[in-house]
């Protein structure tokens, strides 16, 4: 089977970036003010919207590499185009929260990161 990994931020392409698992997918609904159970134990619930947050590993990068996706997701909010799996391809704008990566090692003079990963949160 074919891999299919869609992944460009703001219109640049880092799909080759991404690691063979590479990202999980949660849908959080955020409910009105007043939303929850009554005394009779029956949800009264109005959503008012779902949010996307992906979980992004990517797979070993060199410096270069992990310098690239770094400033690209160092912006307040991207537009990301994404395989989401209730709406196919799709184009969003998310914020990052916080990005982790671990220093491999240095070979020939080029650090590599291995483990980073990152969370996208649609705004």
């Amino acid at each position: 089977m074919a891999s299919y990994t869609v992944f460009t931020v703001d219109g640049v392409d880092y799909s080759s970036y991404l690691a063979g698992n590479p990202y999980s997918w949660e849908r959080s609904d955020i409910d009105a003010p007043g939303s929850g159970r009554d005394l009779q134990a029956v949800m009264r619930r109005k959503r008012i919207a779902s949010k996307r947050k992906l979980g992004i590993t990517c797979r070993r990068l060199t410096q270069t590499e992990a310098q690239r996706i770094s400033a690209a997701l160092d912006k307040e909010t991207v537009v990301l185009t994404y395989l989401d799996p209730q709406t196919g391809t799709t184009t969003k704008t998310f914020y990052g929260s916080s990005m982790s990566s671990g220093l491999l090692g240095v070979w020939d003079g080029t650090p590599y990161w291995d483990g980073c990963k990152f969370n996208l949160i649609e705004v």
